[in-house]
């Protein structure tokens, strides 16, 4: 991949497992990627000053590991930082919040497949900063030339990226595969990667293991996720003759009111076995088709013509992670997306026929550059647009403080963007109390969510320690806003935006400053689960007149088709402003009936985001 081998730090805070870390390092088989072991802070001093390196990856046992964590990022700034943890989700999470950019979990302890694994991981991150490269090149419209072989390069090197990440999600299938040889969602997930790969007698049968295990596992006939409607159909693909498949993606079809999709697939089991007791009867019990007559209309059942087709939609979208949900909410059966990556768009190609265009780039700060190039695209298109590029560009932190500000009842952070040179001198927090600021304030580079370089600074040492570890030139400085209640608990509420309406998604307690969802107090403790319940419920009374009609302000004056807002109150109701923006996700909760509370919110507003799409294509 390289004239000379990446080399790649792998540290250890100390000295357990090391033999198991020496053992999978000496069995990775990759000659563009050169890794060297290292344990204790001291070998790591040692090892950076005599050549920094391109890549470091570091092991995480436990929570306690986090600080020897942190400290090499001070020691390596420049050296993108991949991390491996054992199943701890919360310390995943954590890590990835705190300056990771990717998170590999051990899951078992075979030396083969960690190793691959962790090669993968390295070959993306070289993969994914050839694309930011090549997204940063200045071309000049008179030069088509450039574009084109820009395009080119852009395409080689994403064709590599998606086959390596494909690589790597199969050894993890594989890995839980080990664990459970059962997982009937490891199996289809294989399959499908195993097919994207090109290796189609092994997804074959893959996709025959999907359909040995499904229809016999208890609890699955509900199907809350969605999983076996996805994974039923491109099974039956490969084993069209599969009668207990068929049976099984019917039932389904029928809990979701598809109807006429479950008649098909009854009427397939019929041509595959006449006398299957089990589809005439679901038949007979079918409303019948609309025109024809009642009763059992078994044999030759088709599925309804004049059915509506797929609304063809353009999806703009942006090489960074800070893109809207709207593509994996698109359901094939309803929408028919077309993708352009904004960054690498050849303006010299038609774009695809579409009725709407999406424009899925939501994040101001980050993503300036993508949101004009989707403002140059939009020019040629005559659709309807949701979220226009224009409203997207006002949405930035510092923007939303000022021009949100003067709304009654909404509290703003003060923000000044400072350059992390000026930070990074002895008298740094000089610079910064010039303009107002004192202890403790917050710290993070522009652009990035999920927590992720997001950093609270309570003393000289917090800011040492914040700029070393933080990327980008410039840094935003922000004034804390304390959003603690009475029980010393941090809370955080979203509320979703969609189609001028408001819609709750989740509130979220900790005991921590930094608020997320995933690492909030919520698994093991019901009366925040209550609290949280009593939001999605009634939110205007679960946050007070004050701070709700605020919110009601704020999504006035953003104006936006889908967007979200982040937010706390102080003693007051007031509703204190930690982000709005059009780049919030929700999403939906696992199987655990703990989280049932939360289905019908969730469901809510995943319908209203495709209502919302149908009727701005001008649909009903």
């Amino acid at each position: 991949m390289n004239a000379s081998p990446i080399r790649c730090y792998f540290l250890q805070e100390s000295g357990r497992d090391a033999d198991f870390w020496k053992e999978v390092l000496s069995r990775i088989r990759d000659e563009d990627v050169e890794f060297l072991h290292l344990q204790g802070l001291e070998d790591v001093r040692r090892a950076i000053g005599e050549r920094a390196p391109d890549f470091i990856a570091v092991d995480l046992p436990g929570q306690d590991s986090l600080p020897f964590f942190l400290e090499v990022q001070t020691l390596a700034p420049g050296a993108p930082s991949i991390v491996l943890t054992d199943k701890d989700v919360k310390l995943s999470f954590r890590a990835l919040q705190d300056g990771a950019v990717d998170c590999l979990t051990k899951m078992d302890r075979d030396a083969d497949s960690l190793g691959r694994r962790l090669a993968f991981a390295v070959r993306r991150q070289v993969l994914l900063g050839r694309l930011r490269r090549l997204s940063n090149v200045q071309l000049k419209p008179e030069d088509p030339a450039a574009a084109r072989q820009r395009f080119e390069a852009v395409s080689e090197a994403t064709k590599e990226m998606l086959r390596v990440s494909r690589l790597a999600a199969l050894e993890e299938a594989d890995a839980r595969l080990r664990a459970s040889p059962d997982d009937v969602e490891a199996h289809f997930y294989r399959a499908r990667l195993l097919k994207e790969l090109g290796r189609d007698d092994e997804a074959r049968l893959a996709y025959g293991r999907v359909l040995e295990l499904s229809p016999s596992l208890p609890g699955k006939t509900d199907d809350p996720d969605g999983f076996f409607l996805l994974a039923l159909p491109e099974a039956l693909r490969h084993h069209p003759g599969n009668v207990q498949g068929h049976l099984t993606l019917a039932g389904l079809l029928r809990e979701k009111g598809k109807t006429e999709a479950a008649r098909a697939q009854y009427a397939k089991v019929l041509e595959l076995q006449a006398d299957c007791p089990e589809a005439r009867q679901a038949l007979s019990l079918l409303p019948p088709p609309e025109g024809g007559p009642p009763g059992d209309t078994a044999a030759g059942a088709k599925p309804r013509r004049g059915e509506p087709r797929p609304l063809p939609v353009l999806l703009l979208t942006s090489t960074f992670d800070n893109n809207g949900p709207f593509l994996k909410m698109m359901d094939d059966g309803t929408f028919l997306p077309s993708v352009i990556v904004t960054d690498f768009y050849d303006p010299t190609q038609p774009l695809p026929p579409h009725r709407l265009a999406v424009n899925c780039v939501g994040e101001a700060d980050l993503c300036r550059p993508a949101l004009r190039a989707v403002q140059t695209i939009l020019a040629r298109s005559r659709a309807p647009v949701v979220n226009p590029p224009s409203r997207v560009l006002a949405t930035g932190r510092a923007e939303n403080a000022v021009r949100l500000r003067g709304i009654k009842g909404v509290v703003t952070p003060d923000i000044v963007n400072l350059p992390k040179e000026l930070l990074a001198k002895p008298d740094g927090y000089t610079e910064v109390a010039r303009r107002g600021f004192s202890y403790p304030f917050l710290l993070r580079s522009p652009g990035y969510h999920l927590g992720r370089y997001f950093r609270l600074v309570s003393n000289e040492k917090d800011l040492a320690l914040a700029v070393a570890s933080l990327p980008g030139s410039v840094l935003t400085v922000l004034r804390y806003l304390d959003g603690r209640g009475k029980d010393g608990k941090t809370r955080k509420y979203r509320v979703m935006m969609i189609g001028g309406e408001l819609y709750p998604a989740h509130l979220a307690l900790s005991g921590d400053w930094k608020v997320h969802y995933f690492t909030a107090d919520m698994d093991d403790h019901p009366e925040n689960r209550a609290e949280d319940q009593a939001f999605l419920g009634d939110t205007r009374s679960a946050i007070g007149e004050r701070a709700f009609r605020a919110l009601e302000a704020i999504r006035d004056q953003l104006a936006l088709d889908y967007a979200g807002v982040d937010f706390g109150l102080d003693g007051e109701g007031n509703l204190l402003l930690y982000e709005a923006n059009a780049c919030m996700n929700v999403t939906p909760p696992g199987p655990d009936p703990r989280w049932d509370y939360r289905r019908k919110p969730v469901a809510r507003i995943l319908e209203a985001t495709r209502q919302m799409l149908h009727k701005k294509a001008g649909g009903p």
